[in-house]
């Protein structure tokens, strides 16, 4: 009753019929209901038929006594990398995103929100995209006071920042380490080669199973913590607004967002001046060739991680530019395959 009473001044209340209605009151106050209907990530069969295709051809080599040459040896190597990047799929970004009625670009009220009530992300709202779905409080298409998760692909282009934060299941950490310490040194495997890749492949293949489902039981936390804002919270502006939503998900998931060096400065500039140019080390990047070239002269040379963590965001929000917004100063990105490897870098540092 407590959500049916929220979603009676909203447009929704009326556009649905009262089956419709009912189901989605029961969605949005019932756990499982809540994980099935709006938080099931599933992955691309396409993957796990790679997958499966190269176990298929690695069982019949073994079986033909095939003998790998070093040369073989790299490509299986290469071909056991690919797939495991591919499987790292679990992506969750912090966005953020001016307020309506240009209030984020007052500078008497963001001083309020920054120095009076202690906000974290200053004048701003703020969210959560877990693979293209939109978690949020304080907005939707269900009012204020309800976290309706929807795939709104107009969020891409509107924020004002768009952040990977790191996630990785304790299978991801445990797989990763394994494959990490066989990659260092694997032309001592060369007798057992085969049926090492092999073992690795299988792993794989049921953590993609498993982590397409409910990865690492983290969807089913965020869908009890979603429900029990729903049927015990209403939204108030300052003290219940969208940023604790966001800081009480984070340390549900014991997700860390805690920037520094030049990603710090970023929020900084955003937060307290709304000002969210592509700045780095003094330097201004106006366009996409500007970051590519960047990065390919002096990515290795960059120690901080939180440094390269920020080009990364800002090739993420320019890719975004240019594929929603068809920008052609922010895109086509110059070497994609590059930014792939230096987010993985980061994934698994």
């Amino acid at each position: 009753m407590k959500i049916k009473d929220k979603l009676k001044d909203e447009e929704i209340y009326n556009s649905l019929g009262k089956k419709k209605l009912n189901e989605l009151i029961f969605s949005l106050g019932d756990e499982t209901k809540f994980l099935d209907q709006h938080l099931k990530l599933f992955y691309d069969d396409d993957h796990l038929n790679k997958i499966n295709r190269d176990l298929r051809r690695l069982d019949r080599l073994q079986g033909n006594n095939f003998i790998p040459s070093e040369e073989d040896g790299r490509d299986l190597v290469n071909g056991l990398l690919q797939r495991r990047r591919e499987a790292d799929k679990f992506n969750v970004y912090l966005f953020i995103e001016k307020l309506s009625d240009n209030r984020s670009d007052s500078s008497f009220l963001r001083f309020l929100a920054n120095y009076v009530f202690k906000n974290k992300y200053g004048m701003f709202h703020v969210g959560l995209e877990i693979d293209g779905i939109v978690l949020e409080w304080g907005t939707g298409d269900a009012g204020p006071h309800l976290i309706y998760p929807r795939i709104n692909t107009n969020k891409i282009y509107e924020k004002i920042a768009h952040i990977r934060i790191n996630y990785d299941s304790n299978f991801s950490q445990e797989f990763n380490h394994s494959t990490n310490t066989f990659l260092q040194d694997w032309q001592h495997y060369m007798q057992n080669l085969f049926s090492t890749i092999i073992n690795f492949m299988r792993m794989l293949l049921y953590f993609v199973l498993k982590i397409g489902v409910v990865p690492s039981n983290k969807l089913q936390i965020i869908a009890q913590k979603c429900v029990y804002w729903n049927r015990n919270y209403y939204y108030d502006p300052l003290n219940r607004n969208c940023q604790h939503f966001i800081n009480e998900i984070l340390e549900t998931l014991n997700l860390k967002f805690n920037p520094k060096g030049e990603f710090k400065k970023f929020l900084d500039r955003i937060v307290q001046y709304a000002d969210d140019r592509y700045l780095f080390q003094r330097r201004e990047f106006l366009s996409r060739q500007d970051l590519d070239q960047f990065a390919d002269q002096n990515w290795n040379m960059i120690t901080n991680s939180w440094d390269k963590r920020l080009l990364l965001c800002y090739s993420d929000m320019m890719n975004n530019m240019y594929e929603y917004k068809y920008d052609e100063k922010w895109g086509p990105m110059n070497n994609k395959e590059k930014w792939i490897e230096r987010e993985y870098e980061l994934r698994t540092d």
